[in-house]
């Protein structure tokens, strides 16, 4: 609730520094939540991309970053990884994850 308070207030400065004229409150809290939603894919996509390149190095998984990395990533990964199963010791949930995340940031460009 907080971001989407913050993402409103600034889409609103936006609208109102850009010289806009008024716009209504649907369309600015429309453009937040599209912006939030946006942002927040990205963020995940990046947290899913550096916790796969840590699954390369030994001893990375006991790093307390890695764990909270960890606990945000796997509930994206396991329903990915209960149809896509590793294929030869190689898990390829990751990068599945990360396409349907490139393919939602696209949709709502």
């Amino acid at each position: 609730v907080a971001l989407l308070i913050v993402q409103i207030t600034g889409t609103a400065l936006v609208f109102g520094l850009a010289g806009a004229p008024m716009a209504s409150p649907l369309s600015i809290v429309v453009v937040a939540l599209r912006d939030l939603v946006r942002t927040v894919l990205q963020f995940y996509f990046f947290a899913v991309l550096l916790y796969a390149l840590l699954s390369w190095f030994a001893g990375a998984a006991y790093n307390p970053a890695a764990q909270i990395l960890s606990k945000l990533v796997e509930p994206l990964l396991a329903p990915i990884r209960r149809v896509v199963p590793p294929l030869g010791g190689l898990d390829l949930s990751a990068v599945f994850l990360l396409i349907a995340l490139q393919a939602l940031q696209i949709l709502l460009r």
